[in-house]
């Protein structure tokens, strides 16, 4: 559980710098990124259609980050835990990068990077969150663990 909220706020941040709104022309509108992702969790209307509705993804933070956390957990479970990531590496950390992996770009850009065959752009994507990650780690405890 503790380490899906981490897992979520890091990735919200990197996605939007937890914006759901930007000011333009001196109106508030929905942050959108160049390829069309919407929002808090930056979800793309064009791959999730049919899933969610695109005037909540783009109007209400709440609907927009409840619809990111459905496909943050959807890659989790069935693309990081269900290669067994867990027990190979035994690293939550690992089983972060990896999620956050697929949740930015796509099962494939996970498979690559699994593989370490994925582009240069890729291994950026994945070293800016990293960067983030210590701010929601406990640095009391041993190693910074994601579960304390």
């Amino acid at each position: 559980m503790i380490f899906f909220r981490r897992l979520s706020l890091a990735t919200a941040w990197q996605e939007s710098c937890w914006r759901q709104f930007i000011k333009k022309s001196g109106r508030l509108e929905p942050l959108m990124s160049h390829a069309g992702a919407i929002g808090i969790m930056q979800v793309n209307p064009n791959v999730w259609r049919g899933f969610y509705e695109i005037p909540a993804l783009r109007n209400d933070i709440s609907y927009n980050a409840s619809a990111g956390n459905e496909i943050l957990h959807h890659y989790l479970t069935d693309y990081v835990l269900i290669k067994n990531e867990h027990k190979e590496t035994n690293s939550f950390d690992h089983l972060a990068r990896l999620t956050y992996v697929a949740y930015n770009g796509c099962p494939a850009h996970f498979e690559r990077y699994r593989k370490k065959s994925a582009s240069k752009g890729i291994y950026q994507i994945a070293s800016a969150f990293w960067q983030k990650v210590p701010s929601f780690k406990n640095k009391r405890s041993t190693g910074g663990s994601w579960l304390l």
